[in-house]
């Protein structure tokens, strides 16, 4: 298969890509490759699903509709493997798929610490990143009649599992290694608001320590014991404490990357006719110029855009706030 826009990922730097294209390229062929088995849908309100606040069709951030009108073909595979040269793209089913410009909007996959005692296979640890890990959160808390739930990690994901477990009628223990809350998006003041809220709310919040160990019993969590020595008994665990980029694919080519994928204001990587947008991207900042990594929602729609822009033809950068 051959096509001249090759998009991989779906979520809100893909869906902005699309629509960056069309802009100016109203025939040119777009093929989309996912491997997460769900439509199109809004990550920043998971945290409402999950506290049954909203219903999971609400989550839909673009129909099958969108897709149609944007004559976009969607496959459901793995991306595993991308040769620069030939300019294709090999699948998990052993396929493959030839482009003419390619973006790569992968997004990222949870940190996860070592903690003595952390083992996959432990009933009541979870990420907070996806519908997935929302899913089986609010299965799990509704199954096992869950009354309390450790957050480990105050960043943005943190919080947002903190308020859908609160909406959902758990007490929460919110656990944060610095010394404030959102230690990496506001400064000391908007920590403070943020923190007199989340406790307002009802939370638990610990500064200053970390969990080191996992206690389980017949291979269900029971409690986390912190750096401090305390012991914090729990039904459930949720690890938040960072992002990394799904940079994979660009492994053993000649793309450089070095936290994320490094791209220019136009968002091309360091091979011509590729280019990387979303949380997977490490783009200029807009105040030092330097190769940043903002893994939030609006940073990775504008990305999207810009990308599709370029990807077209029309030169757009991301340091520019005209378009």
């Amino acid at each position: 298969m051959q096509v001249d826009y090759l998009i991989i990922g779906n979520s809100v730097a893909a869906v902005n890509a699309i629509e960056g294209v069309r802009e100016r390229d109203e025939k040119g062929s777009i093929l989309v490759v996912s491997e997460e088995p769900y439509e199109n849908y809004s990550r920043p309100l998971i945290s409402y699903f999950l506290g049954d606040r909203i219903k999971r069709q609400a989550l839909e951030y673009k129909d099958a509709s969108f897709y149609r009108e944007m004559k976009v073909e969607v496959v459901c595979a793995r991306a595993e493997s991308l040769d620069c040269i030939g300019k294709k793209v090999f699948l998990s089913d052993r396929k493959h798929i030839g482009y003419g410009k390619l973006l790569i909007a992968t997004g990222g996959s949870p940190v996860i610490p070592g903690i003595e005692g952390f083992a996959k296979e432990t009933s009541g640890l979870f990420t907070f990143s996806g519908l997935g890990d929302a899913l089986a959160l609010k299965q799990y808390i509704e199954e096992n009649a869950i009354e309390h739930a450790v957050v480990l990690g105050a960043g943005l994901i943190g919080l947002k599992a903190a308020e859908g477990l609160l909406m959902k009628g758990v007490k929460v223990t919110v656990i944060e290694l610095a010394d404030r809350i959102l230690p990496n998006t506001f400064d000391l003041r908007g920590s403070e608001i943020v923190e007199n809220e989340l406790i307002r709310s009802g939370s638990t919040l610990i500064k200053n320590d970390t969990i080191v160990s996992i206690q389980t019993h017949q291979g269900s969590i029971v409690s986390v014991t912190l750096k401090s020595g305390r012991v914090i008994e729990t039904g459930c665990l949720v690890i938040a404490v960072g992002v990394r980029p799904n940079s994979a694919i660009v492994q053993n080519t000649t793309i450089v990357t070095r936290r994320g994928i490094i791209v220019d204001e136009h968002l091309q990587t360091t091979e011509p006719g590729i280019f990387a947008a979303g949380d997977v991207a490490e783009c200029p900042d807009f105040f030092d110029r330097k190769p940043s990594l903002i893994a939030i929602w609006p940073v990775a729609a504008r990305t999207g855009r810009i990308a599709g822009f370029n990807m077209a033809g029309v030169t757009g950068s991301i340091l520019d706030f005209s378009r």
